[in-house]
């Protein structure tokens, strides 16, 4: 039981506070968790709905988070590493097949990767959809194959993030990376040419921490607003990652045809749950 007089602030979803922690309080700047999941935030004055999206009350007590989710982040990475890596230590093969995917081409030598290992939410909602591998050869290796885990990730980040700017009217200038896939260089280089937008890092390693300790510094009095505790207490921004513009191009081609995997695989995917279904 919390004594008389303990100064109580309400906070929000670690999502929402992420936003806050990063100071992401306009559209044009929206947070990025490289996390378990990859979950990303663009604000909005306005209560918004749409497909591409969950809407999601800003910690700020003003406007809302327009927020996309893809349940298989560095889960899925370390899915791959657990069970593809030959016995090697996760650290040493992560090390090693960042080194050598990053000088792979865009596309990965012909593969295409969509991460719905969890199902997918935004922006399709099918809990039967599942991950593929497409443009599978004989050639490839596993380097081929995490970069390729690695850019579906960031080229369904793009889809949903331009899915959003066209029905909400918005435009997102940046994302501000947080989580642990945000070490990742290569990671953060693809996103930023996936979609096609500069990926800023900070030192903040917990920016949900930081979003509820703005909360709670705002409600004792010691800033006048929850924006003003997020502007005078976020991290500074130690790295920028900026798109390249011959990759740019590249990826908008290859998110052409990224579009048109799930829709084609869509009754596919209810035909194998039947299947399964009827195992017993």
């Amino acid at each position: 039981m919390l004594p008389a007089g303990t100064p109580v602030s309400a906070g929000g979803g670690d999502g929402q506070a992420a936003g806050l922690g990063v100071n992401a309080l306009t559209p044009s700047r929206a947070y990025l968790n490289l996390g378990t999941a990859v979950v990303a935030g663009v604000h909005s004055a306005q209560y918004r709905i749409g497909q591409a999206w969950r809407t999601m009350g800003s910690c700020s007590g003003d406007g809302y988070y327009l927020e996309t989710s893809l349940r298989s982040g560095t889960f899925l990475i370390d899915w791959f590493l657990e069970n593809c890596g030959g016995g090697a230590s996760r650290h040493e093969l992560r090390g090693r097949l960042e080194s050598e995917a990053a000088s792979l081409p865009v596309g990965s030598g012909g593969i295409l990767a969509v991460p719905y290992w969890g199902a997918v939410m935004t922006p399709y909602w099918d809990p039967d959809a599942r991950g593929c591998l497409v443009g599978l050869t004989g050639a490839h290796r596993a380097a081929h194959i995490y970069r390729a885990l690695l850019e579906g990730i960031a080229l369904e980040q793009a889809m949903v993030t331009r899915m959003i700017e066209r029905d909400a009217g918005i435009r997102v200038e940046e994302f501000v990376a947080i989580g642990g896939g945000a070490e990742s260089d290569l990671w953060c280089q693809i996103v930023a040419d996936a979609c096609n937008k500069p990926l800023l890092r900070s030192r903040t390693v917990e920016a949900s921490s930081l979003g509820a300790a703005m909360c709670a510094a705002a409600g004792v009095g010691w800033f006048d607003s929850v924006p003003a505790a997020a502007e005078a207490m976020c991290a500074e921004i130690t790295r920028v990652t900026q798109p390249s513009a011959n990759r740019v191009l590249r990826y908008a081609e290859l998110l052409e045809i990224y579009r048109e995997i799930y829709p084609q695989l869509r009754q596919t995917y209810q035909k194998l749950k039947a299947f399964g279904a009827r195992e017993l």
